[in-house]
């Protein structure tokens, strides 16, 4: 069956110059049973698209007319029978070779059409019925596509009309200059296209179809992805100063839904997929200026609700970390190093170095904050060097020389003067972490070569694993009709972050034997905070050195 959708579309494109996605859209609400709108200039080829989708339905008729002002229903509907109204007393109109009796209807300028044909319009695409005098007539219309180079105006009643058009399309001049090029010297006729009669579509195939789309599963995937749009939409119309709000009604959804059950029915599968979701973005725009928005909107909804690889890559990486753990611990002597760093200003107006003073005390430790002492030095000499008896001249917040003392006494950091006082320099605490390497015993080494094997291995299945699962499940994405393979991209990225991470920690288990492999013993090196979180703090020596760096 898809092969079949396949050639008809290839044949309804064959000739066009960047109109693929317009042909495939517009076939594709066609056979969902929904109305298309076309906006853009003139001659960009809108009504072709109409004429050549009549082709792939089996003995179709068609209906085509430019809207204007003056437009009447008799020239949309038929005109009035004489014969009815002379003879019979009835008012009904001769609707053959009229749209109520066309297959396929391109109107043209869509908006330019007085009320009465508008809201005509409005019942034969709600209800597929045509009241005509006292009787409803049943329209056998398959495909409406309307079309304007402009939008309905605002607040003139057109709201209606304008939601019945469930797929919206922007058709614009052609881009590239080959394709141009190739457009304006082709001479062929392509206002029709030819496809075999066992191709083409009968219309009891239609209804039938129509019937079996209902039967489409839509997953809970999808519905996450709606979902997540209908949320998103809530959050850009909440947006300050925002005007062009986002409105889908419930009755769009549910006509939504109906597209992509098709797409799925066309592409041969029994489930709409997370692919078929992009279509949303042509069917939920009401300004040009949101279609960028929207498609970003779209997009990132699938994204998040992409399909998952359902591989624990938490428990892989915690059986790596606790390997990597085990190689610290056997092949590193780890040493925490404290160092005392004074805090302390170079005076080049008395030529020496001053400390900072932290705090100053009397003998038994009660604060003294007002002496007015923010610096101390020790005439030229470093702290470390300092002994009893040595004179000492204090500074205030400024770096005026105060007055000076001799020293008493020494306690670490706390310098007591003969003044009574005692005096704590200020310090930072500089932690060095390093280690002293050491070589493993060879059958520790060979332990750990077999784990390192035998994860490498697993990882190395788990990756042909997930491509063949990628390739047996999701393989139809990028053989979707209606949107580009690309996008399959964004549905898989779950996938594709798999693949990275089972890379990674492949490397990772490689840099482990690397680094028991070619280990140097009792050699002393830096370790970094990243190789520290995974040692065991009660691992780690501690060593502390009170000289000034």
């Amino acid at each position: 069956m898809r092969e079949r959708f396949t050639s008809i579309l290839t044949a309804l494109n064959d000739g066009l110059h960047e109109r693929q996605d317009h042909v495939n859209k517009v076939f594709l609400a066609t056979m969902s049973g929904e109305s298309v709108f076309l906006l853009g200039p003139p001659g960009v080829a809108k009504s072709l698209i109409a004429r050549r989708l009549k082709s792939a339905f089996k003995d179709s008729t068609s209906f085509e007319y430019l809207m204007s002002r003056f437009s009447t229903p008799e020239e949309i509907f038929g005109p009035i029978s004489i014969s009815k109204l002379r003879d019979e007393d009835r008012l009904e109109r001769n609707v053959e070779s009229y749209l109520p009796s066309a297959n396929i209807a391109f109107l043209d300028e869509i908006w330019k059409a007085g009320p009465s044909i508008q809201n005509t319009l409005l019942t034969i695409i709600n209800e597929k019925v045509f009241r005509n005098g006292p009787q409803e007539i049943e329209v056998p219309l398959v495909g409406l596509i309307a079309a304007s180079n402009e939008l309905p105006a605002k607040n003139q009643g057109l709201e209606a009309l304008w939601d019945r058009f469930l797929i919206r399309l922007v058709v614009e001049n052609i881009a590239d200059n080959d394709s141009f090029a190739s457009m304006i010297t082709n001479s062929t006729k392509i206002d029709r296209c030819d496809i075999p009669a066992k191709t083409q579509i009968t219309l009891d195939e239609y209804k039938k179809w129509r019937e079996d789309i209902d039967d489409i599963e839509v997953g809970s995937e999808v519905i996450k992805v709606i979902h997540h749009i209908r949320m998103l939409i809530k959050q850009y119309n909440a947006e300050e100063d925002r005007e062009d709000r986002i409105y889908v009604s419930d009755r769009r959804w549910k006509k939504i839904i109906k597209v992509l059950r098709t797409s799925a029915f066309i592409n041969g599968r029994k489930k709409v997929d997370l692919m078929d979701c992009y279509l949303i973005a042509d069917m939920i725009w009401d300004d040009p200026e949101q279609i960028d928005r929207i498609r970003i909107l779209v997009r990132e909804a699938i994204a998040e609700n992409g399909y998952t690889s359902d591989i624990d890559m938490n428990k892989i990486r915690k059986g790596i970390d606790n390997l990597e753990r085990e190689v610290l611990k056997e092949t590193l002597i780890v040493y925490k190093n404290k160092k005392k760093v004074y805090k302390s200003t170079y005076s080049s107006r008395y030529s020496t170095k001053l400390y900072e003073i932290k705090s100053v005390t009397d003998v038994h430790g009660n604060l003294m904050p007002n002496t007015g002492w923010s610096y101390i030095d020790f005439q030229n000499s470093e702290i470390s060097d300092l002994s009893v008896g040595v004179n000492v001249r204090l500074f205030d917040q400024n770096q005026n020389h105060r007055t000076n003392y001799r020293i008493n006494s020494i306690d670490g950091d706390k310098i007591a003067i003969n003044s009574g006082h005692v005096i704590m320099v200020a310090f930072d605490e500089k932690v060095r972490y390093s280690a002293v390497t050491r070589v493993p015993h060879k059958l520790v080494s060979k332990a750990w070569n077999e784990k390192i094997r035998e994860s490498k291995l697993f990882i190395d299945n788990l990756h042909e694993a997930l491509k063949d699962r990628e390739k047996d499940e999701f393989g139809h994405l990028r053989e979707n009709l209606f949107v580009e393979a690309g996008k399959a991209d964004h549905i898989l990225q779950n996938f594709k972050r798999a693949y990275k991470t089972l890379q990674k920690l492949s490397i990772k288990l490689d840099e482990i034997k690397h680094s028991y492999e070619n280990i140097i013993d009792g050699k002393e090196i830096e370790l970094d905070k990243e190789i520290i979180k995974k040692i065991d703090r009660n691992d780690i020596i501690e060593k502390i050195d009170d000289r000034e760096n």
